[in-house]
């Protein structure tokens, strides 16, 4: 007997990326899964995927009355709903100064109030059933501050403080809430972030290496956990300033990890020190080295200079000396 074995599974933004992943893991283990997405035709894709049990709905989660459908639906194919993964959101890349009113609203709706819209919409059909387990996607953006996403940012922080609010809620139903906090993962969502991001394995995660954690959130394994964060983010959250293994730096609207750092820079700049990067900088030969103002490593022109870009970003180690030396 498989782990969720007569389960139903409802995820929105399954058409593809990690929601895609979500699905065919929920289905490999048994579940029934209700593929749901704006993207119609690439639900329905993904929903053959996932056996002749599945099926696929459109979705916009920022439409209260396309959830009602969508749980209508699970209620007259299926008969219940025991699972639901909210997982539909977007990212918007623009500094604070940038961001635009418009732009922010768009993406916390998404984010954020598709989250509440969805756990409302599912509720009565999960304590029909005696209970269920609501899985919220947040992000490490959600734990953490992220620079050039402030709306993403904003919105996965929205997204676990629903989470333990609905957790103590809707306890005495049977329903149990939880987050999932991926780090950066290789999926379409994220072709614009060079790099392993703060993982301290030194490269992106996989899909794959997410999916699991929502299927032990969706079965019984876990009946003794609600209101908690679960995090799959190869240690980027585990280290301090002072040794994250990566720095964000942001050119036209893109964040890149293009330098590793072992010390605080903060600290650093406070001490009157500069940063001498690695060979590979700027044209420069394997025996040469480079000191500038840290500001200017940062974010200055020689980084425009350098072309710096989303698939060829360098990944360089930095050392620290003296100014003057």
């Amino acid at each position: 007997m498989s782990r969720l074995d007569g389960k139903v599974a409802l995820v929105s933004g399954g058409a593809a990326g990690l929601g895609a992943a979500y699905c065919r893991a929920l289905a490999a283990e048994g579940a029934r899964v209700v593929v749901t997405d704006v993207a119609a035709e690439a639900a329905r894709a993904v929903a053959g995927d996932c056996g002749p049990h599945a099926s696929s709905v459109a979705l916009d989660v920022v439409d209260e009355s396309a959830w009602a459908a969508a749980t209508d639906h699970c209620r007259r194919r299926y008969g219940r709903l025991d699972v639901l993964v909210n997982n539909a959101g977007i990212v918007h890349r623009t500094a604070l100064m940038e961001t635009d009113a418009a732009s922010f609203q768009r993406v916390l709706e998404v984010n954020a109030f598709g989250t509440f819209l969805g756990m409302k919409a599912v509720v009565p059909l999960m304590r029909e059933g005696g209970g269920g387990s609501i899985v919220n996607v947040s992000s490490t953006a959600g734990v953490t501050g992220f620079p050039g996403i402030i709306g993403y940012t904003a919105g996965k922080w929205a997204v676990r403080g629903m989470t333990k609010a609905a957790a103590v809620e809707l306890a005495p139903y049977g329903v149990r809430v939880n987050t999932i906090v991926p780090g950066l993962v290789e999926t379409p969502m994220t072709a614009g972030f060079a790099g392993p991001g703060g993982s301290l394995r030194r490269k992106k995660g996989s899909v794959d290496e997410v999916a699991p954690l929502v299927v032990f959130l969706a079965s019984d394994e876990s009946a003794f956990c609600t209101g908690a964060d679960f995090v799959a983010d190869g240690g980027e959250t585990a280290a301090t300033p002072a040794v994250r293994s990566s720095h964000e730096v942001r050119q036209e609207g893109t964040l890149m990890s293009a330098y590793k750092i072992e010390v605080d820079l903060d600290q650093c700049q406070a001490h009157g020190m500069c940063v001498a990067t690695a060979p590979g900088l700027f044209g420069m030969r394997p025996d040469d080295s480079k000191a500038m103002p840290l500001a200017d490593v940062v974010s200055g022109p020689e980084a425009e200079e350098a072309g710096l870009a989303a698939e060829g970003c360098p990944e360089l180690a930095i050392t620290l000396r003296p100014l003057g030396d």
